[in-house]
């Protein structure tokens, strides 16, 4: 049984099925070793119809997880995927880091990466702190060529932009 000790994504294929999970605060850099090695543990035995598959997680800009696995032209069962889960809900609550608030999105500001309720999106956007070529992260993507080409797109060409254009 081959195990993958590295947590880069970078070997991955395009295909590979990806999940981001956005911290509603910066992840403080003293906690970054131990969520890598919890997430290095996962990815390197993540199994799924009783096989081990490439897997990989990075930490990005202290503020995403990035978690990847190739499932090498079948699918990747649903139990593989809610023990992931389960390993994010584990690190929210051991580390006090919340993974789980989807009302946030992110956006970068002056090379920053900031996050507001996406109630107060349409009030950044009307006050101009944000525009139609600020750059926001898609944290829908589902596969590592979709996260590569189209996690970072200006606002403009995002699902969030139906939120303040309306």
């Amino acid at each position: 049984m081959s195990t993958q000790t590295t947590l880069s994504t970078a070997t991955l294929p395009d295909s590979a099925r990806c999940w981001v999970y956005q911290a509603a605060t910066e992840i403080p850099e003293a906690l970054v070793p131990a969520i890598e090695e919890a997430l290095r543990a996962y990815t390197s035995h993540w199994e799924s119809h009783g096989s081990i598959l490439p897997a990989g997680a990075e930490i990005l800009h202290n503020r995403f997880v990035l978690i990847a696995v190739d499932p090498r032209g079948d699918s990747v069962c649903g139990r593989s995927v809610d023990a992931s889960v389960r390993l994010m809900r584990d690190l929210s609550e051991r580390f006090g880091v919340d993974f789980f608030d989807r009302m946030q999105l992110a956006y970068l500001k002056d090379g920053e990466v900031r996050a507001a309720h996406k109630d107060e999106f349409a009030a950044l956007y009307a006050a101009g702190e944000i525009g139609d070529d600020t750059l926001v992260f898609d944290n829908m993507v589902q596969t590592l060529g979709d996260w590569r080409k189209n996690w970072l797109k200006p606002l403009k060409e995002s699902w969030m932009y139906r939120m303040i254009a309306d």
